[in-house]
Protein backbone atom coordinates (compact mmCIF):
# COMPACT_ATOMS: atom_id res chain seq x y z
CA UNK A 1 0.00 0.00 0.00
CA UNK A 2 1.57 3.71 -0.89
CA UNK A 3 -0.35 6.61 0.47
CA UNK A 4 1.11 10.04 -0.63
CA UNK A 5 0.43 13.63 -0.31
CA UNK A 6 -1.94 13.73 2.98
CA UNK A 7 -1.59 17.53 3.92
CA UNK A 8 -1.86 17.73 7.89
CA UNK A 9 -2.25 21.39 8.29
CA UNK A 10 -3.02 21.46 12.04
CA UNK A 11 0.49 19.57 12.13
CA UNK A 12 3.32 21.96 14.14
CA UNK A 13 6.31 21.08 15.25
CA UNK A 14 6.29 23.35 17.99
CA UNK A 15 3.29 21.35 19.08
CA UNK A 16 5.51 18.09 18.68
CA UNK A 17 7.71 19.57 21.29
CA UNK A 18 5.51 20.60 23.68
CA UNK A 19 4.01 17.25 23.80
CA UNK A 20 7.14 15.18 23.58
CA UNK A 21 8.34 17.36 26.69
CA UNK A 22 4.77 16.45 28.50
CA UNK A 23 5.49 12.80 27.21
CA UNK A 24 8.62 12.97 28.48
CA UNK A 25 8.07 14.36 32.07
CA UNK A 26 5.16 12.16 32.49
CA UNK A 27 7.20 9.19 32.01
CA UNK A 28 10.21 10.18 34.42
CA UNK A 29 7.23 11.31 37.12
CA UNK A 30 6.33 7.78 36.16
CA UNK A 31 9.32 5.98 37.03
CA UNK A 32 10.20 7.90 39.92
CA UNK A 33 7.16 7.12 41.24
CA UNK A 34 7.69 3.33 41.19
CA UNK A 35 10.89 3.93 42.08
CA UNK A 36 9.86 5.33 44.97
CA UNK A 37 6.90 2.80 45.79
CA UNK A 38 4.31 5.58 45.31
CA UNK A 39 1.40 4.14 43.88
CA UNK A 40 -0.72 6.95 43.78
CA UNK A 41 1.89 8.92 42.11
CA UNK A 42 2.68 6.49 39.48
CA UNK A 43 -0.94 5.71 38.44
CA UNK A 44 -1.99 9.40 38.12
CA UNK A 45 1.87 9.75 36.19
CA UNK A 46 0.86 6.91 33.99
CA UNK A 47 -2.55 8.35 33.22
CA UNK A 48 -0.78 11.46 32.51
CA UNK A 49 1.41 9.33 29.81
CA UNK A 50 -1.48 7.96 28.47
CA UNK A 51 -3.23 11.24 27.79
CA UNK A 52 0.36 12.48 26.01
CA UNK A 53 0.96 9.34 23.74
CA UNK A 54 0.21 9.73 20.34
CA UNK A 55 -2.83 8.50 19.59
CA UNK A 56 -3.13 4.75 18.07
CA UNK A 57 -5.06 3.41 15.52
CA UNK A 58 -6.55 0.05 15.18
CA UNK A 59 -6.14 -2.55 17.96
CA UNK A 60 -2.94 -2.78 19.22
CA UNK A 61 -1.34 -6.13 19.97
CA UNK A 62 2.07 -5.46 20.10
CA UNK A 63 4.66 -6.51 22.92
CA UNK A 64 5.28 -2.91 24.13
CA UNK A 65 1.03 -2.61 24.60
CA UNK A 66 1.22 -5.63 26.37
CA UNK A 67 3.59 -4.70 28.76
CA UNK A 68 1.91 -1.07 29.22
CA UNK A 69 -1.08 -3.16 29.90
CA UNK A 70 0.50 -5.42 32.41
CA UNK A 71 2.21 -2.16 34.13
CA UNK A 72 -1.42 -0.91 34.32
CA UNK A 73 -2.74 -3.35 36.05
CA UNK A 74 -0.12 -4.01 38.44
CA UNK A 75 -0.72 -0.36 39.29
CA UNK A 76 -4.25 -0.59 39.76
CA UNK A 77 -3.62 -3.45 41.96
CA UNK A 78 -1.28 -2.34 44.27
CA UNK A 79 1.21 -4.62 42.90
CA UNK A 80 4.76 -2.71 43.64
CA UNK A 81 7.13 -5.34 42.54
CA UNK A 82 5.22 -6.27 39.17
CA UNK A 83 4.90 -2.40 38.08
CA UNK A 84 8.64 -1.32 38.86
CA UNK A 85 9.65 -5.04 37.18
CA UNK A 86 7.53 -4.02 34.33
CA UNK A 87 8.53 -0.63 33.91
CA UNK A 88 12.22 -1.44 34.37
CA UNK A 89 11.18 -3.73 30.97
CA UNK A 90 9.95 -1.10 29.28
CA UNK A 91 12.49 1.19 29.73
CA UNK A 92 14.89 -1.43 28.57
CA UNK A 93 13.02 -2.23 25.52
CA UNK A 94 12.64 1.71 24.34
CA UNK A 95 16.46 2.15 24.93
CA UNK A 96 16.98 -0.82 22.46
CA UNK A 97 14.93 1.32 19.72
CA UNK A 98 16.76 3.65 17.09
CA UNK A 99 16.30 7.10 18.54
CA UNK A 100 12.67 8.38 16.87
CA UNK A 101 12.53 5.60 14.98
CA UNK A 102 9.03 3.38 14.95
CA UNK A 103 9.20 0.37 16.87
CA UNK A 104 11.34 -2.73 15.59
CA UNK A 105 8.30 -4.71 14.80
CA UNK A 106 6.83 -1.80 12.96
CA UNK A 107 5.63 -2.61 9.12
CA UNK A 108 4.74 0.77 8.04
CA UNK A 109 7.25 3.54 7.17
CA UNK A 110 6.80 6.87 6.55
CA UNK A 111 7.95 10.58 5.90
CA UNK A 112 7.63 14.07 5.68
CA UNK A 113 8.11 15.85 2.86
CA UNK A 114 9.66 19.28 2.42
CA UNK A 115 6.49 20.44 1.62
CA UNK A 116 4.87 19.18 4.78
CA UNK A 117 2.83 16.13 2.86
CA UNK A 118 3.20 12.64 4.60
CA UNK A 119 4.19 9.69 2.67
CA UNK A 120 3.49 6.31 3.71
CA UNK A 121 4.77 3.14 1.93
CA UNK A 122 3.66 -0.12 3.26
Amino acid sequence: MQLSSISNSSFSPADAAEKFKQTKQSFDKLDSSLSSGNLSDAKDALTQLQKNAPPQSGKRTDAMSQKLDTLSKSIDSGDIKTAQTTFADIKKTLSQRPAGGPPSDASNTGSVSQNGYFNVTA
